[in-house]
């Protein structure tokens, strides 16, 4: 019999949720099963799988040490251990409570694993949590810390990311009606043609990984297939052909920023898949469009996670970008 004792982490959420995670290769029949036959209780009393677990709550498995390893990947957690070197750069974390970790992340990181080889921001928070104790690879089996945000692979800058349940669910419920404030730097060929507020029908080409974009009037709602994309533009500075400029998020669609602004004219620096002409790897080695998650702002009125309430952070944009913003703007830094 295995004793298992729900922690913080593992709370709020379904027993069968927990239990999928906990032997992720069992079919969600034999949980149901085993909990019919009591095989699998809840406090000593049989159980569904629907109950929502509360922290210090009691699970037990009538199971053999055999049929659980045999249910069990061994990749959660194993991986992250063995992932040696990768971990997130202390130096680049902007901010760290029990709940809540927020990163500069560099361009050239993915947020997330697009193939089984790559490295990722997922993986070196992992890493980092393990490494510090925040985590173990056991726990990692009921819940995984992540990021709740993604930015492009090589764009630079702030991503939120939720450390235990609590953290991310309530950024996430944040995220997800727009309380949070987004700001982006972005350095454009050529100035664009509008700013303020810019309302955008947007389709997703799935085969070239691109969006399509039309622009729409100040009462026109996207047609049927299209959704609302919609950011908030403001120059900062312009010099030799190019121009500084702040982009806020109000929705969140894929490549947003960097197809609104190739519509407005003005594609941003060597981001050659929305236009731009430069090349992508520039003489001063940055590599990928010069584009920046550079602020977030969150609201004194937000509830759950009191400490984050009214902050705000910034994150240095690389210095290659602060280079370019210097030869071009004037402007060391922001």
């Amino acid at each position: 019999m295995t004793e298992l004792t729900i922690s913080g982490n593992e709370s709020s959420q379904r027993l069968d949720k927990f239990l999928k995670k906990y032997m992720d290769l069992a079919p969600q029949s034999f949980f149901y099963k085993m909990l019919r036959k009591k095989n699998i209780t809840l406090n000593g009393k049989k159980a569904s799988g629907s109950e929502l677990l509360k922290e210090q709550d009691t699970v037990r498995l009538f199971l053999s040490d055999e049929t659980i390893r045999s249910f069990q990947s061994g990749k959660t957690g194993r991986a992250a251990l063995l992932n040696e070197g990768n971990s997130l750069d202390p130096r680049r974390i902007l901010y760290e409570d029990k709940d809540v970790l927020i990163y500069n992340k560099e361009s050239g990181l993915l947020v997330q694993k697009s193939a089984p080889e790559d490295v990722s921001l997922t993986e070196e928070l992992l890493t980092y949590l393990i490494r510090e104790g925040a985590v173990n690879p056991e726990s990692l089996r009921a819940f995984r810390p992540s990021p709740v945000m993604r930015i492009d692979r090589n764009t630079s800058g702030i991503v939120l990311c939720g450390k235990t349940l609590t953290g991310l669910q309530i950024l996430s419920e944040w995220i997800r009606e727009r309380r949070i404030r987004k700001l982006y730097l972005a350095v454009t060929e050529g100035i664009p043609s509008s700013f303020g507020i810019i309302r955008c029908a947007v389709r997703k080409d799935h085969r070239r990984n691109t969006v399509h974009l039309r622009r729409l009037k100040e009462e026109e709602e996207p047609a049927r297939g299209e959704e609302l994309c919609m950011s908030s533009f403001r120059l900062i500075a312009k010099g030799h052909g190019y121009g500084l400029i702040e982009a806020e998020l109000l929705s969140g669609k894929t490549h947003q920023i960097r197809a609104q602004l190739s519509l407005l004219g003005s594609p941003i620096l060597r981001d050659v898949k929305y236009g731009s002409k430069s090349a992508v790897h520039g003489p001063d080695g940055y590599k990928g469009q010069l584009l920046h998650a550079w602020k977030v702002i969150f609201p004194k009125d937000l509830e759950g996670l009191p400490e984050l309430c009214g902050r705000s952070f910034e994150a240095e944009p690389p210095e290659a970008f602060r280079n370019i913003m210097k030869q071009y703007f004037l402007l060391d830094g922001m």
